[in-house]
């Protein structure tokens, strides 16, 4: 289906701050990964009843089991990709690595100090290629920097492997991860007119990026999109938000 558009017969207003998910588009991608190749165009018609009310509409990604894709699920350190060389088991406290020569060891940042792991399946048994996209990312493992060793390539963690998150066997691939947007904020990151206007993507959203962000580009893994839109974000007291219509169509530019 190359076009859906929601029912625009009655206006939905809002007197508060929310983030409203329009709907999973199941219409806008199948379940085949060329459909992403395809170029689509989203847009919202919109007005606010006051000007300095902060606004964000993009699209929030989901995978063939309809699972959230977020940035740390593909995000990593460059250059970091190494392998476990013993089974890290619950329990344990140090991490076996091949390499770990380009690991941050100097980053402030929590969701820098874990791993993700290149060994996800989803519900078929497909494998996703390493540095492509996994839900098995762990983070916030560590506080200090020195844990990382990098002349024997062990990580001490700053307590046991948690039972639930399993063993992950030798071999297993593995980066250092990353972390990034909430969602693609592709449609609009601004404050709107008190009328009712369109906002549209700026350039028709096409093609996975890998390892970053693009407003006009699509999540490694993505099957499924929702329509999301973050009203009066900043919460100014008052405010009310009047939707007109949402729509995704495909496009040929």
């Amino acid at each position: 289906i190359a076009e859906w558009i929601s029912d625009d017969s009655k206006v939905r207003s809002f007197i508060r701050s929310n983030i409203y998910k329009y709907g999973t588009l199941k219409s806008a991608l199948k379940k085949n990964a060329s459909d992403v190749d395809k170029k689509y165009e989203i847009g919202i018609n919109i007005k606010s009843s006051n000007t300095n009310a902060k606004y964000f509409v993009g699209f929030a990604e989901y995978d063939a089991d309809k699972k959230y894709i977020s940035a740390h699920h593909y995000l990593y350190i460059e250059n970091t990709l190494t392998e476990l060389t013993e089974n890290l088991i619950p329990g344990q406290t140090e991490v076996h690595l091949n390499n770990l020569s380009n690991w941050n060891n100097t980053t402030t940042a929590n969701f820098q100090k874990g791993f993700i792991f290149w060994n996800y399946k989803d519900s078929t048994g497909y494998q996703y290629p390493e540095l492509t996209y996994s839900q098995n990312a762990r983070w916030n493992l560590w506080t200090n920097n020195d844990v990382i060793d990098k002349t024997n390539n062990i990580i001490t963690l700053s307590s046991p492997w948690p039972e639930s998150f399993g063993t992950i066997p030798a071999g297993t691939k593995v980066s250092q991860p990353s972390d990034g947007n909430t969602f693609n904020y592709s449609v609009l990151s601004e404050n709107i007119t008190t009328n009712f206007e369109i906002y549209k993507t700026v350039s028709p959203i096409t093609k996975i990026y890998y390892n970053g962000y693009r407003q006009n580009k699509f999540r490694p893994g993505c099957k499924f999109i929702k329509i999301f839109i973050a009203f009066n974000y900043n919460n100014i007291p008052n405010t009310t938000t009047d939707i007109k219509n949402i729509y995704i169509r495909e496009v040929n530019e």
